[in-house]
């Protein structure tokens, strides 16, 4: 009901305001939540259709939907392009919350890639840079494990 709406109840659904109204502020949120109802729904074509359309905003409120990008580009299997939305979503502003996790998701999906130097990269910054975040063990014990 929220993607399609409901005629009876005469209701519209994000595809329809993204498709009606797309170049409207409006209208590019319905992409992004669009996006995230199909990701919810393990329709991932779908969801990447509609997270390529959304322009996501810069600063903290653009961190979400480029790990949402991220994730559903992992999940239809674009390793290498997942991880640099990740990079991407940990760069976008520096702090203590989102950078290690984002860049943690970042080095996992290069490894899904099959290009461990530049997840070891990662790693790395996430040791020398987060060392009190519960994320620093996590990239010590892929480090260990891919080297």
């Amino acid at each position: 009901m929220a993607l399609y709406g409901d005629d009876a109840s005469f209701t519209v659904g994000f595809v329809q305001i993204a498709g009606n109204y797309g170049s409207t502020d409006a209208g590019n949120l319905a992409h992004y939540y669009a996006a995230s109802s199909y990701a919810e729904l393990r329709q991932y074509e779908e969801a990447l259709s509609e997270i390529e359309k959304y322009k996501a905003p810069k600063g903290i409120l653009g961190v979400a939907p480029r790990a949402l990008h991220a994730l559903i580009l992992s999940e239809v299997g674009l390793f290498e392009m997942a991880a640099k939305k990740y990079e991407e979503a940990a760069n976008l502003v520096d702090n203590e919350s989102t950078t290690p996790v984002y860049l943690l998701s970042a080095a996992r999906a290069y490894l899904e890639a099959g290009d461990p130097a530049k997840a070891e990269v990662l790693l790395d910054r996430i040791i020398a840079n987060f060392r009190n975040s519960q994320y620093a063990s996590s990239a010590q014990n892929i480090k260990g494990r891919i080297g």
